[in-house]
């Protein structure tokens, strides 16, 4: 798929330490104990927002 998404030309793919992004890293954290191999949020699980910050929970 990502080698698919880079033969067109128009992407670019940059690589972030789990540590140095810390919504990846909570969300990896969230679902580390879940069977599932994918999960769907249809709003942030409690606590994201706090790492997305204020422009991203309707605050000024």
């Amino acid at each position: 798929m990502f080698k698919d998404l880079v033969r067109l030309g128009n992407t670019s793919i940059l690589h972030t330490l789990r540590e140095g992004n810390q919504c990846a890293n909570f969300l990896a954290k969230l679902e580390a104990p879940m069977d599932s191999a994918l999960s769907n949020h249809a709003t942030p699980p409690d606590g994201l927002l706090f790492y997305l910050g204020p422009e991203c929970s309707g605050g000024s």
